[in-house]
């Protein structure tokens, strides 16, 4: 959706309690987000102003900041001021 850029699957390589694991986060119309990670399911909800992006899911504070689509990978801030990389699906 160019309008919409966002929308779609976008998955990066994650390091939880020492082991690397795929995270996928899907993003569809209507706000509603779902991010997958082994033996986790956590199903929330995004939205956009401009390039400011906020994402909540269950259990976590709320992760808001600037994210960036540069060709096929989507930049954003994660909760502990850093930035993760995720490559489209």
């Amino acid at each position: 959706d160019t309008a919409n850029p966002i929308l779609g699957e976008w998955v990066a390589n994650r390091e939880i309690e020492g082991r690397q694991m795929d995270a996928h986060y899907l993003f569809y119309p209507a706000g509603k987000a779902v991010l997958l990670l082994p033996f986790l399911i956590q199903k929330g909800h995004f939205t956009i102003q401009g390039t400011t992006m906020r994402l909540e899911l269950p259990n976590v504070p709320p992760t808001e900041g600037r994210f960036r689509i540069e060709s096929d990978v989507l930049t954003t801030a994660n909760p502990s001021g850093g930035v993760d990389r995720f490559a489209r699906y």
